[in-house]
């Protein structure tokens, strides 16, 4: 069977926020200005196989791991665009006792293919 791979490409857009601009400028599914604000690439990497289960189980990130510059603006309600990361930046403490609850209790168990959680509830 051949090796398959997948090369990916991180990049990032930037751009100042001032206080009288339009919040749509943090929409995520707005598009910008691609002459005004420009793509940066940030890394080349390849992905030559999918994680196991509890590999997978065991990845976690933090959005607080980004350099000073980059910085996280602060939500001003749970309809601010910057609420979903916001609140990721304030929850380590759940990431983390998540992590450790696997030591102490074990991993759990992996999701069958075939288990259609919580369906009857639904009618499904």
């Amino acid at each position: 069977m051949r090796e398959r791979k997948a090369k990916y490409r991180l990049q990032i857009q930037t751009r100042l926020a001032f206080d009288d601009e339009d919040p749509e400028i943090f929409n995520n599914m707005v598009l910008w200005d691609e002459n005004a604000f420009r793509w940066y690439d940030l890394a080349i990497f390849e992905v030559k196989r999918t994680l196991d289960w509890r590999e997978s189980t065991l990845m976690s990130f933090s959005l607080n791991n980004m350099p000073k510059s980059l910085g996280m603006i602060p939500a001003r309600s749970i309809y601010d665009y910057n609420s979903l990361n916001y609140m990721r930046a304030k929850t380590e403490v759940a990431r983390r006792a998540r992590l450790f609850s696997y030591r102490v209790f074990g991993m759990v168990p992996p999701i069958t293919d075939n288990d259609n959680l919580n369906a009857e509830e639904w009618g499904v």
